[in-house]
């Protein structure tokens, strides 16, 4: 099985929406069926900005085995805040689950990360939930450091950072 990723570039880019919404459905169906601001405004946040990305792993027809994006983080965590240091945020990493454990993951993490030392970042932030089965331990493993435990009335949420 061959897997080859690409960074999105001016692909008609519905189809990779579709697949994101129905990983977000599954994931985190508390969150309901209204799309994010970035997914409805996908061509803008990741294929427009210059200083933002999204990477997709494929099989050889073409089809989605994985994806990965990042943002410049925009301080909207009160209890992270890097204004004076070049962050960018990584969102959406998703795996189709039967080719998970297979290396794909951190070939998506670590292809974004080498994004990301390109566009002169300097912190990579992220955020992910207990609910995320393996998902602390994944981060760790590519280098990522637990930096605040957020726990509200919605969801626990576990930020990290890695510097690069």
């Amino acid at each position: 099985m061959k897997i080859t990723l690409r960074e999105v570039k001016d692909d008609n880019t519905e189809y990779i929406v579709q697949y994101i919404n129905s990983y977000r459905k599954i994931l985190y169906p508390m969150l309901g069926n209204k799309s994010p601001y970035d997914l409805i405004n996908f061509n803008k946040v990741y294929i427009n900005d210059p200083l933002a990305s999204f990477i997709l792993a494929e099989y050889e027809n073409g089809a989605i085995a994985g994806t990965i994006g990042f943002v410049p983080y925009d301080n909207r965590f009160q209890q992270i805040k890097n204004d004076n240091v070049k962050t960018v945020e990584i969102v959406k990493l998703y795996v189709e689950p039967n080719i998970r454990n297979l290396g794909i993951g951190k070939r998506l993490v670590n292809f974004a990360i080498q994004k990301a030392i390109d566009l002169n970042y300097k912190v990579i932030y992220l955020h992910t939930h207990p609910f995320l089965k393996g998902a602390v331990d994944f981060w760790k493993k590519n280098g990522f450091t637990v930096i605040d435990i957020e726990c509200n009335s919605d969801m626990t949420i576990i930020h990290m950072q890695r510097l690069i």
